[in-house]
């Protein structure tokens, strides 16, 4: 849920938002499993803990690219800024490695 949330740059609070949600629709779906019931309750959606959340997938982002680009033979990053409906600055990185094939990730 924290990367879903992250990806539509909606608030850190809506956890508790769609926490709520997913709450009235175990009411409707399945009222007398106690058990599912709980376990949605429990889940932990406070701001605090999407922030360590997105945190922490932004470290394990950085932590891979990092490693991707230290195994890299060469690369070339482009940059491109435009502006949004709204007239807000937009930055797009892209960036591209070349790795040898004895380098290359075997799935």
């Amino acid at each position: 849920l924290a990367w879903n949330i992250a990806l539509s740059k909606k608030p850190y609070n809506e956890g508790e938002f769609i926490k709520k949600c997913l709450c009235d629709v175990v009411e409707i779906l399945s009222p007398e499993n106690d058990k599912l019931k709980r376990m949605v309750s429990d889940v932990q959606l406070s701001r605090h803990t999407v922030e360590h959340r997105i945190s922490d997938i932004n470290m394990a982002i950085q932590s891979q690219l990092h490693s991707d680009l230290h195994a890299c033979e060469y690369f070339s990053v482009a940059l491109d800024e435009s502006c949004d409906i709204q007239d807000k600055a937009q930055l797009a990185i892209f960036d591209s490695l070349c790795q040898t094939i004895d380098q290359r990730r075997t799935p």
